[in-house]
């Protein structure tokens, strides 16, 4: 009988193979090397298309500029505020929009 695992450890299986992969191969491709990481560990496309990502030098450089901040980055027109994507020109049913500046919300009070 198969062991189910969760997709996330498959996807840190196929990112750790990758690596290693790429160490004992340099002048295999990505695309090669992402296409059977795909294959040995069955990864959807979304998951194939985020470890190119991590792997390619390219973004590597392009994430690593200083314009980018952890606080305030802005990438594709939309603002991450407080770690949730919030697209540009967004409002509340208010018609408020969010702001970065807001204070947190505080919990509510247990109740008794």
């Amino acid at each position: 009988m198969a062991t189910i695992m969760p997709a996330s450890e498959l996807v840190r299986r196929a990112a750790a193979w990758l690596a290693e992969q790429r160490a004992l191969y340099p002048e295999k491709s990505l695309a090669a090397l992402l296409d059977e990481a795909g294959m040995r560990f069955n990864l959807n496309p979304l998951d194939a298309a985020a470890l190119g990502r991590l792997f390619d030098p390219a973004t590597q450089e392009k994430n690593d500029s200083p314009s980018r901040t952890a606080a305030g980055a802005r990438t594709g027109g939309i603002a991450v505020l407080s770690g949730t994507p919030v697209p540009q020109g967004a409002r509340f049913p208010d018609g408020s929009s969010p702001s970065p500046a807001a204070a947190p919300v505080a919990a509510p009070a247990a109740s008794l």
